[in-house]
């Protein structure tokens, strides 16, 4: 028997006893012609990328079973049958490669956890702490006050505007000197 993995979705507007009939009902299928249910987790809500059947959210559901693959195309036509299933999709797998890909994403599971707990991206580190000690905030107060850098170059942009102007005036003189 080879492993398989059929994922679905289903209408939103469905109930969770609906939902839940649907995948026994799936689960039947597949117990029926000799397969055996591995794994059927509770259905996911989820925001569709875009419209299926004018429902822009869907369940999704997975069913993980074994099943014979000769019997794979019938498995398909009674599922085929089922109207509340907007659309689904068989894959097989190796159960082996699948756990080996479990304890490699554990650790990440676990680093993606860890920046919750330290400072959120929104607060970052103060001027305090990326300065040297010599020049902290109370040093500073004892130190004569200097001007700040964008107020010295606040003067600098309206004499390059004008300089700007003042060559577009002698660019266009020069044009209207050629063309006579």
């Amino acid at each position: 028997m080879k492993h398989y993995e059929y994922t679905y979705l289903t209408r939103q507007d469905m109930s969770e006893d609906d939902a839940k009939n649907l995948q026994d009902k799936i689960g039947s299928f597949v117990t029926g012609k000799g397969g055996a249910i591995v794994d059927a987790p509770k259905a996911r809500k989820r925001r569709l990328a875009y419209a299926i059947k004018k429902q822009n959210a869907a369940y999704l559901n997975t069913i993980l079973f074994s099943f014979d693959p000769q019997n794979l195309a019938d498995l398909k036509k009674d599922i085929a049958g089922e109207v509340e299933i907007m659309r689904g999709l068989i894959l097989a797998y190796d159960p082996k490669k699948m756990e080996k890909e479990v304890r490699r994403g554990r650790p990440a599971i676990a680093a993606a956890e860890a920046p919750a707990e330290t400072k959120p991206k929104s607060e970052k580190t103060s001027p305090k702490e990326k300065m040297p000690a010599e020049e902290s905030e109370e040093n500073k107060k004892d130190a004569p006050a200097e001007p700040a850098p964008a107020a010295a170059e606040a003067p600098d942009k309206p004499k390059r505007r004008t300089k700007i102007k003042a060559e577009l005036r002698d660019i266009e003189e020069k044009l209207d000197e050629i063309l006579k």
